[in-house]
């Protein structure tokens, strides 16, 4: 055999040890390889590795129901359990409060909460040996036993410098058969259930180290075991009185063991037989079945720092039920924070965008106005895509001013993680033109008059300045691997371009924290106690990298270590911490203002620079977008030139027809005044005249005839000659109307020729990231791959703002060290288990977070350590919540962070994994019908915080499916993990294939040996849903590529625990991972296990295992396919190559399996 531990070193074979100690197969092969070394250190590890599996053989049980098949250690040996009457001297009063009426199902936001706190009292927390409740560490359980008790007679001595305190557990319940009783009223409908392990402890104390009750916040009670009683009563409207009966039980077992308080003068240490009394009165007023109980009382030491308080009870709840209950109570005194308004449906979007239908809504969306100045630059410099782009657009420009969410959908491999790195990029860099406005940064601290006692000196405790906070940032999710990854990855060195060298922040302190490269303090891992407690020793108390050690030298006090001789142990001198060195520390105030001034003036410059870059940019999009209105608007004014010029001639034409006819009308008139002269000069005379004459008669009558013709000649001359005149106007008005718009014309030709020149000159630049009115009539592929606007110089310069952002953060930090310094030197010792308790203090705390902020600005949990970590943090107190993997968390997981910031972009998917949910399926919606709050709204597995972020985040898409439409907030739709055909199996079964495919196709030497993916029928034997015979194809498959040397990168998953327990056993057993993985004991249970369990991995392979062989097995085959989401979540995992093992026959009329097979 191999020997996989041959490149270890002690060291590293002592930490997998400790890590390890619990896991035979583990400890077996590591004892192979210490027969190998012949130092005193292997020596002596391999006798304690020796007595680990001689203590494991002698008393461990194995697990029957589990995720994973690690073997369970031995069980604290106690007396058996007896449930007596012999009780305390006070009976224990479970208060009963008046049953409200059940509420029509009105989904008010205090009702959805009072459900979630009921769903919540039935979360305890569980352990499976007790050592789990001392991270692993055996050695700090206390079995108690007769008198044998630590704190009795000669009393267990401390370790150095800590104080000693004692856990003790009052019992516990086993949680498979608390489950297991509660089916028969409540019947369960899902056919793969997840399993109820472990065991819930029923009550915890903390004692001091004489066996004393510490005075405050001793006692911890569960809320599960209350609970229990009430579920099989069919009670559950009770169930949200939790809080309030927690309350009073609590003091009443305070009272009850008063004699062994610390409080008490004469107080005693607490005996056995008072620990038995506690339980069993507990065990009487819970009213628990004897058969559910499990452990008698053990404990457990705990130490804490000699200057720390004594430690808080053991966490036996829900990490949710505090929080729910705080958030139920500010609604009811009309006091919740808007962002809670906006989860709980309280305050909805007016009207919502579906931005896949409103092509206006996205172009609007993605516009250069609206892109933050500055992006992260990652590697290779890649842009985001078009949807990437308008989620950060989107959030910066709805969030940035008022509370409120953003929901974001992700598919699998669609850039979830590169778009939240924009994010943070936009949030550090919009922190720092703030920061510019002081010239000097100290001045942005003011002192808050508040002192904390540091030995012989104070700590002074310093407010922020508004204008620098509500840009924290807080990743969070309900999968620790997740948030975890997010952590790791933002500060790695591979996550930034190669050629960004001049992007380094804290670079020493961050190599140390992460233990790898990094290029800088950009986030970190917080969350539960031992992260937070490795992040202060070494972001705080590392005395070459911790930045105390840098702020001390910024503020004018040199930094000295002391330089020992290995050999004699003497001091042979003095030598300057490494942060010091690595991060160039100013040595004064002054030299630190010096370099402030100068990162200011780059900040500044950087930002000027991306400003009018994208102000030009700006100026060619209304360009383009004014384009189609000028086109119509020349087009328009020369159709009105050409409609007045032809009016023009039209009227001259006129004006000369008149013009001849007056002409003609003229010598008319003139030739009848002749006549009329003529006439004259024939007058007869004047007596022929006077007496009449014949000849005057004649003559007048001629005359007077004249005169007629002549009136009517000039009557008709005169009529001419006017109309002519209006004619003659007219045609003047045509003239200068024509004129006017033929001025239109050449502007408006002039105008919309400029614009075009611009738009062409435009897209000769920018080719594909102009956005016209063309651009959503093209193949949607090239739509959605497209990156808006900006081109490579544009980009280059946003990431040189977030460039010189970083550093002027980094002057900010060493101007402000002093304040600074204070305000993180209490921070730090928060994280370490202070509690503030006076009011004063107590306001001051979101102050010390925004300090830590400015100096790492993001920090990631899960859901789960936000109380402990946040307890006292008031509502609103932070800037962003970014919350990823949200289809995975219970709706109820979030209500904390939420709380206490003001913004949250929600990033998930609910088509993969759901929120795993452990009570029967009809109890959960009868606990919420119970309390008026809809069910399929509001409770786990259909309803998650993506769901809930989904339904109130004002843009959106709608994918629409055979089972109907799917609304989700903004969506990712370019895929770049998966080749074909995974990623043509995910799009048709859960995307109704809208996703684009973006992926290059790379090497693999899995499928260059194994083939295409496939689909391998086998049709064997079952026992159960496990196929033996599938598992040989699983065994082949591995030699196969052990035989060829190709390393396993592969996950081999399956829908069902059963099968994964069984090849795991199987790959043990076989041995096939001994000399070909770093670490083949851990190997199985990394890489096998449910697809439940793989969600956020990849891997170049997959191996799905189906399992269910049995012809009667519809019901869980038709589990399997019935929704997208474990279909969905299996094939994704893989990036080149899938195969699929199982009876093709029975699978490929399971629901969408029908999909998978036509596709292999």
């Amino acid at each position: 055999m191999g020997r996989p531990f041959f490149n270890y070193s002690i060291v590293q074979l002592e930490a997998a040890y400790e890590s390890n100690r619990n896991d035979q197969n583990f400890l077996k092969g590591l004892l192979e390889e210490l027969e190998h070394r012949t130092t005193a250190r292997a020596d002596k590890l391999a006798k304690d590795v020796l007595t680990s599996i001689d203590y494991l053989d002698s008393s461990a049980e194995k697990t029957k129901d589990s995720f994973e098949l690690q073997p369970e250690a031995p069980k604290v040996k106690t007396e058996p359990v007896e449930i007596n009457d012999f009780i305390l001297d006070v009976d224990l009063e479970i208060p009963k409060f008046e049953t409200q009426q059940r509420p029509v199902i009105a989904n008010k936001p205090e009702d959805v909460l009072s459900s979630w706190i009921a769903l919540e009292v039935f979360s305890p927390q569980t352990f499976k040996r007790p050592e789990d409740l001392a991270g692993g560490d055996r050695r700090l359980i206390v079995p108690l036993i007769g008198n044998q008790l630590p704190w009795v007679g000669e009393v267990e001595k401390s370790r150095p410098k800590y104080q000693l305190f004692y856990h003790v557990i009052l019992g516990t319940i086993d949680m498979q058969k608390a489950i297991a009783g509660l089916l028969p009223i409540y019947s369960d409908e899902r056919i793969e259930r997840p399993p109820a392990t472990g065991e819930a402890i029923i009550a915890s104390l903390v004692l001091d180290q004489k066996g004393r009750l510490v005075e405050e916040g001793c006692i911890g009670i569960s809320s599960f075991a209350w609970g229990l009683n009430h579920a099989f009563q069919g009670n559950l409207a009770s169930l949200g009185d939790w809080p309030k009966v927690e309350k009073v039980v609590t003091e009443q077992l305070m009272k009850a063991l008063l004699p062994y308080n610390q409080q008490n003068e004469n107080s005693s240490a607490i005996t056995l037989d008072a620990l038995n009394k506690t339980l069993n009165a507990l065990v009487k007023a819970f009213k628990i079945p004897p058969e559910f109980l499990k452990s008698n009382p053990f404990a457990l030491r705990a130490y804490e720092y000699y200057k720390n308080d004594s430690p808080e009870p053991l966490l036996l709840n829900s990490f949710f039920v505090s929080d729910l209950a705080e958030a139920r109570k500010l609604f009811l005194e009309k006091k919740a924070p808007p962002i809670l308004k906006k989860y709980l449906r309280v305050e909805t979007p007016t009207s919502r965008i579906n931005l896949l239908d409103d092509t206006a809504k996205l172009e609007e969306s993605v516009a250069p106005r609206m892109a933050p100045l500055a992006r992260w630059p990652g590697a290779g410099r890649h842009p985001l895509v078009l949807l990437q782009q308008a989620a950060v657009n989107l959030a910066f420009n709805t969030l940035k001013k008022d509370s409120g969410i953003l929901a974001v959908n992700g598919p699998p491999g669609t850039g979830k993680t590169t778009l939240l790195r924009d994010i943070v990029a936009g949030l550090v860099s919009d922190r720092a033109e703030e920061m510019c406005k002081f010239d000097d940064p100290a001045t942005a601290f003011t002192f808050s008059g508040q002192k904390l006692k540091a030995g012989t000196a104070w700590l002074h405790l310093y407010n922020l300045d508004s204008s620098l906070k509500g840009f924290e940032m807080v990743i969070a999710s309900s999968n620790n691997k997740a948030v975890e990854n997010v952590s790791a990855e933002l500060p790695g060195i591979n996550s930034i371009a190669a050629d960004a060298v001049d992007l380094r922040y804290f670079k020493s302190l961050s190599d140390n924290l992460l233990e790898r490269d990094s290029w800088g303090l950009i986030a970190a891992v917080l969350g539960n106690a031992g992260n937070r407690f490795r992040f202060k020793q070494a972001f705080w108390w590392d005395e070459d990298t911790g930045l105390a050690r840098y702020l001390g030298e910024a503020n004018g006090t040199p930094q000295l270590i002391d330089v020992i001789d290995p050999e004699t142990g003497k001091v042979t001198g003095t030598r300057k911490p490494r942060i010091v060195i690595e991060e160039n520390a100013p040595s004064s105030h002054v030299q630190a203002i010096s370099n402030w001034n100068s990162a200011r003036n780059e900040f500044q410059i950087a930002v000027e620079e991306s400003k009018a870059s994208i102000e030009q940019i700006n100026s060619i999009r209304e360009a383009v977008l004014a384009l189609p209105k000028l086109v119509k608007a020349e087009r328009e004014a020369k159709e009105a030139l050409d409609v007045a010029v032809v009016s023009e001639t039209e009227v001259l034409k006129e004006l000369n027809k008149l013009l001849e006819v007056r002409d003609v009308l003229d010598r008319k008139l003139k030739a009848t005044e002749a006549v009329g002269k003529e006439l004259l000069q024939r007058r007869p005379s004047f007596f022929s005249r006077l007496f009449n004459s014949k000849k005057y008669q004649d003559w007048k009558e001629e005359y007077d005839t004249h005169l007629l013709v002549l009136k009517l000649a000039r009557k008709e001359f005169n009529g001419i000659k006017s109309q002519v005149h209006t004619s003659e106007e007219k045609y003047k008005n045509r003239q200068e109307s024509r004129g006017r718009l033929a001025q239109n014309y050449q502007k408006t030709y002039q105008l919309f020729k400029a614009r075009n020149t611009t738009v062409e000159q435009a897209r000769l630049r920018l080719k594909s990231h102009l956005i016209d009115t063309g651009f959503f009539a093209q193949e949607r592929q090239q739509i959605h791959i497209t990156s808006p606007w900006f081109d490579n110089s544009i980009q280059s310069l946003r990431d040189n703002v977030f460039i010189k952002a970083i550093k002027l953060h980094k002057a900010f930090i060493a101007a402000a060290a002093k304040p600074l310094r204070n305000n993180l030197n209490v921070f730090t010792q928060l994280l370490g288990g202070l509690r503030f308790d006076e009011k004063e203090k107590l306001s001051l705390l979101p102050d010390l977070w925004s300090s830590l902020f400015l100096v790492v600005p993001s920090v990631s949990t899960t859901f789960a350590s936000v109380r402990r970590m946040m307890e006292d943090l008031p509502p609103g107190s932070l800037g962003w919540s970014l919350i990823d993997e949200a289809g995975q968390a219970l709706p109820q997981a979030a209500v904390g962070l939420l709380m206490r910031t003001k913004r949250a972009i929600v990033v998930g998917d609910p088509i993969q994994i759901e929120p795993v949910v452990t009570l029967p399926d009809t109890m959960t919606k009868r606990i919420c019908k119970h309390f008026g709050a809809d069910p399929d709204k509001y409770n786990a597995p259909e309803a998650s915080v993506q769901t809930l972020a989904d339904s109130v985040t004002q843009y959106f898409a709608e994918f629409e499916t055979n089972g109907g439409s799917r609304a989700v907030g903004v969506p990712l739709l370019v895929h770049r993990r998966c080749d074909e055909p995974m990623f043509s199996i995910s799009n048709a079964v859960a995307y109704s294939n809208l996703m684009v495919p973006a992926k290059q196709r790379a090497q693999s030497k899995i499928r260059d040996l194994l083939g295409p993916s496939r689909w391998i029928d086998v049709q064997g034997q079952a026992v159960d849903k496990w196929c033996p015979e599938e598992g040989e194809i699983v065994i082949d498959v591995l030699k196969r590529l052990k035989a060829a040397s190709i390393y396993p990168n592969i996950y081999i998953i399956t829908p069902f625990v059963i099968v994964a327990d069984n090849l795991r056993r199987l790959l043990i057993d076989s041995r096939i991972l001994d000399s070909w993985v770093d670490e083949p004991f851990k190997w199985p249970y990394e890489r096998i296990g449910t697809v439940h369990t793989v969600q956020g991995r990849e891997a170049e392979a997959v191996v799905f295992v189906l399992g269910a062989q049995m012809t009667q097995q519809n019901g869980a085959r038709a589990w399997a396919g019935g929704r997208p989401n474990l279909l969905n979540v299996a094939v994704t995992r893989a990036k080149e190559v899938v195969y699929v093992v199982g009876n093709k026959e029975l699978w490929k009329g399971a629901g969408l399996f029908k999909d998978l097979s036509r596709r292999l």
